[in-house]
């Protein structure tokens, strides 16, 4: 009897609509696991705490002006345990693929909705970790991307 209500779950779980969401936000929990900070995310970590904020959104403002608001955002991210800035990044792959679907999917949702998840992990996730460093690249580019 509760192994039948267990299965059943299971199975209503498993053709939820949003479930591929859930297997795409596991994998990305599972990538942070393996990756640590690199390249610009060391050098923002570092700067963050080296000098004063408003020091910091300065400089942002004559290298970079657009991008005064993003630079300490993720140099707080990137200066503090990565495990904070994964469970936020975690958070805004998961609501992209739902908003994705929420913009796109009309029907057979279940099955667009694995088309959506697959066409996010064909994203470079090496690239992101090798160049600019994972940290900085997501706040950059995907989270803008995700909530504007």
């Amino acid at each position: 009897m509760i192994l039948a209500v267990i299965r059943s779950k299971i199975f209503k779980m498993m053709h939820w609509e949003y479930f591929p969401m859930l297997i795409f936000a596991s994998f990305i929990l599972l990538l942070h696991l393996f990756v640590s900070p690199s390249g610009d995310d060391i050098t923002y970590g570092n700067v963050f705490y080296k000098e004063p904020i408003l020091t910091f959104i300065c400089d942002a403002y004559n290298s970079w002006s657009s991008r005064i608001i993003i630079m300490p955002i993720a140099a707080f991210f990137a200066g503090n345990p990565f495990w904070l800035f994964s469970i936020i990044n975690v958070l805004i792959y998961f609501l992209l693929s739902f908003m994705i679907s929420k913009l796109f999917v009309y029907d057979n949702n279940l099955k667009t909705n694995w088309v959506i998840v697959f066409l996010l992990a064909c994203v470079p996730f090496v690239s992101m970790m090798t160049t600019a460093g994972w940290v900085v690249t997501s706040v950059h580019y995907l989270w803008p991307l995700t909530l504007v």
